[in-house]
C-alpha cells in the first residue's frame, strides 16, 4: 500500500523551503555578478545584476553592483529605471536614496538630487543623512551656494544648531572662512571627538593674522573638545610649549589625563622643530609620573632622548640618573647608559661620549657596544674628524660596519666607494629607516657619472650636521652644475623632501617642478607624486589631482603610477573639488 502524502503538509513544505531555494539562488546571482564584474566583464555583471533585479527590484547588493558597472560603461543614465522601480517597491531604505543622489550627480541634474534627498527626508524625519549627500552632491557639481542651503535647510528641519556641523565647518574651511570653521568645529568635535584630528588639519591653514583670534575663540569654549583642538593648534602654530602649558592647566587625572597626553604626544611626534622636542620630552615625563610603576623607567627613557634632542642635556641627564639608580632592572641601566651616549653625540659632545661609553662598556653586551660605537664614529664623522671615525669602524665586518664605511665615502665625495660600501651592506643593515636611507641613497648616486664629487660630499656633510638648509643649498648647486637625466633632477627631488619634512612647503615644491623632466622620466615621476603628496597635504585637492593625473598619463610605465593612482582616489574623495 503506498504511502500518501498529506497535501496540506506538502504545501506548507514547500511555502518553507522556496524562499529558501529564492534566497540561495539570489545570493549565488550576485556572487556571480561580482565575479563577472572583478574580472572586468561589466556587461556580463550587468546582465546578472538586472536579473536579480527584475525579481527583486530593492535587492541593494544588485543596486550598488549595478551602480558600479554603469560607471565604467559610461552609461550611468541606465540607473535611473532600476532605482524608480527600486523606490516604488521600498520607500524607506535611505541607501537607495543615497545611490540614487549619486546617479543625479554624475548625470549633472541638481534639482533631481534635491527633489530625491526631501523625499528621502520625508521618509526618516529624523535622519542628518539626506542632507549631508545632498550638500555632497552639490560640492561634486562644484555649487557651494547649493552645499550651504542643503546644510542649512538640514539644521532647521532636524531641529538641532548641532546638526551637521561638520559638514559646515569643512564647507566654510573651502571658503577659507576659518572664523565659521571654528566655531562650526567646536560644536562638531564637542559632539563627536574623533573629529578633532580633521578639525585640526583643515584649520592649520589659518592665515596666521587671526590665529589669535581662532585661539580665543576656543578658549572662549567650554568642554574639553575646544580645549583639545586650542591645545593641538598652538602647538602647530609655531608655540608648543605654550601649547603643553595650556594642557597641563585643568588636566584631568586618571585615565582621561593620560589619554589627553597622549593624543598631544602624537602631535608632536609630527612637529620637526626644538622646542616641539622639548615639550615631547616634558609630556613623557608627565606621562610617567602618571604610568603604573612597571611603565614608568622606558618613558623616563624616552623623556632623556627627548630632552636630549631637544638640547637640554641637564634634563636629559636627570631622568638618566632616576633609572641609573633603579638596579632592579638591569636592562633599563643599559638602556640608560645607551641613550647617555647618544645625547652626548647629539650635542656634539663626541669626546665626551667616547669617554662615557668607555666608561660603561661592563654594563653592555658586545652588540650594543658594537652600536655606540658606531654611533661615535658617526659623531666623529659629523665633525669632519674623518680619521677618527675610520678607525673606530675598521674593525668592525658587520653590514652596519660597511653602510657606516659607505656614509664615509660619500661624505668625502668618493662616490665610487659610496657605491660600493653601500651596494654591498645591502638592504639588511640597521633599522628600516637606515635601509630606506641607502636605498635612497644608491638611487640617487646611480645616474651620476662622476666617481669623485667633493661638492656632492659637503652637501651629505652638512645633512650629518642637521644643516638641512645648507645641504639643501649645496644639494640645489650640484644639481645645477648635472644634466637632468645624469643626477641633476634626482638631486633636485632629494633636496624637495628635505625641504617638505622641515615644513618648507614653498621651496620643496619649487623644487619638485624643476624636477619634472622629459629627459629623465624616473626622476619627473618621482617629483611629480611628492608634489601630490604636498599639495594634499596643504589642503590642495585640485593642485594634487592635476599633477598626479599628468603623472598617470604621460609617465604610464613608472612604477609609482599605482601609489599616484591611491592618491588620487584620496584627493578626489577626501576634500570634493571645488
Amino acid at each position: 500500500m503506498k504511502r500518501r502524502i498529506p497535501t496540506i503538509g506538502l504545501v506548507a513544505a514547500l511555502v518553507a523551503v522556496l524562499p529558501q531555494l529564492a534566497s540561495g539562488q539570489q545570493s549565488e546571482a550576485l556572487s556571480r555578478g561580482y565575479d563577472f564584474e572583478r574580472r572586468g566583464n561589466y556587461a556580463g555583471a550587468e546582465a546578472i545584476y538586472l536579473g536579480v533585479l527584475d525579481a527583486h527590484p530593492a535587492d541593494l547588493g544588485a543596486l550598488l553592483g549595478l551602480e558600479r558597472v554603469l560607471v565604467p560603461l559610461n552609461r550611468p543614465m541606465d540607473l535611473v529605471g532600476p532605482l524608480r522601480l527600486a523606490l516604488a517597491a521600498d520607500s524607506t531604505q535611505g541607501i537607495i536614496y543615497g545611490i540614487a543622489i549619486r546617479t543625479w550627480t554624475s548625470m549633472g541634474q541638481p534639482d533631481s538630487v534635491r527633489l530625491t534627498a526631501l523625499k528621502w527626508a520625508r521618509q526618516h524625519p529624523d535622519d542628518d543623512a539626506p542632507y549631508r549627500e545632498w550638500g555632497a552632491a552639490m560640492l561634486a557639481m562644484q555649487n557651494r551656494a547649493g552645499a550651504r542651503q542643503a546644510y542649512t535647510l538640514g539644521r532647521e528641519r532636524l531641529g538641532r544648531s548641532d546638526a551637521l556641523a561638520a559638514e559646515l565647518a569643512q564647507l566654510a574651511v573651502q571658503e577659507q572662512n576659518y572664523r565659521e570653521a571654528t566655531r562650526e568645529w567646536i560644536v562638531a568635535v564637542r559632539d563627536l571627538p574623533g573629529y578633532r584630528g580633521t578639525a585640526v588639519s583643515t584649520l592649520a591653514p589659518a592665515p596666521a593674522a587671526i590665529h589669535p583670534e581662532l585661539l580665543a575663540s576656543m578658549d572662549a569654549a567650554s568642554g574639553p573638545a575646544a580645549r583639545g583642538m586650542a591645545v593641538d593648534l598652538r602647538a602647530r602654530w609655531g608655540d608648543p610649549l605654550g601649547a603643553l602649558q595650556r594642557l597641563m592647566t585643568g588636566l584631568p587625572g586618571g585615565l582621561a589625563g593620560r589619554d589627553e597626553l597622549q593624543q598631544f604626544l602624537s602631535v608632536l611626534k609630527s612637529i620637526a622643530t626644538r622646542d616641539a622636542t622639548r615639550a615631547r620630552a616634558r609630556v613623557y615625563e608627565a606621562l610617567a609620573e602618571r604610568a603604573p610603576a612597571a611603565q614608568q623607567p622606558s618613558l623616563r627613557l624616552e623623556a632623556a632622548r627627548a630632552y636630549g634632542d631637544g638640547g637640554e642635556p641637564a634634563d636629559a641627564r636627570r631622568m638618566l640618573s632616576l633609572l641609573a639608580r633603579d638596579r632592579s632592572s638591569p636592562a633599563i641601566a643599559a638602556g640608560a647608559a645607551a641613550t647617555l651616549v647618544e645625547l652626548l653625540v647629539a650635542a656634539d659632545s663626541v669626546e665626551a661620549a667616547a669617554t662615557q661609553l668607555a666608561a660603561m662598556h661592563d654594563l653592555l653586551d658586545a652588540e650594543e657596544s658594537a652600536r655606540l660605537t658606531r654611533r661615535v664614529a658617526a659623531g666623529w664623522m659629523a665633525r669632519g674628524a674623518f680619521g677618527r671615525a675610520d678607525s673606530m669602524v675598521a674593525a668592525d665586518s658587520s653590514v652596519d660596519g660597511l653602510a657606516l664605511r659607505g656614509r664615509l665615502a660619500l661624505v668625502r665625495g668618493d662616490l665610487k666607494g659610496a657605491r660600493a660600501a653601500l651596494t654591498e651592506a645591502g638592504p639588511f643593515a640597521g633599522t628600516q629607516a637606515d635601509a630606506t636611507e641607502r636605498a635612497a641613497m644608491l638611487a640617487l648616486l646611480q645616474p651620476i657619472d662622476e666617481d669623485s664629487l667633493p661638492a656632492l660630499g659637503a652637501a651629505f656633510l652638512a645633512l650629518a650636521r642637521r644643516d638641512t638648509a645648507g645641504a639643501v643649498e649645496r644639494f640645489s648647486a650640484v644639481a645645477a652644475q648635472l644634466p637632468p637625466a645624469e643626477g641633476g633632477a634626482e638631486l633636485l627631488v632629494y633636496a624637495g623632501r628635505l625641504q617638505a619634512t622641515q615644513g618648507q612647503s614653498a621651496s620643496a615644491e619649487s623644487l619638485f617642478r624643476k624636477a619634472v623632466n622629459k629627459d629623465a622620466p624616473g626622476a619627473a615621476a618621482a617629483a611629480e607624486l611628492e608634489l601630490g603628496r604636498l599639495y594634499l597635504s596643504l589642503a590642495r585637492p585640485r593642485d594634487a589631482i592635476a599633477v598626479l593625473e599628468d603623472l598617470v598619463l604621460n609617465y604610464s610605465g613608472s612604477p609609482l603610477v599605482p601609489q599616484a593612482r591611491r592618491l588620487l582616489d584620496v584627493a578626489r574623495g577626501a576634500v570634493p573639488e571645488t
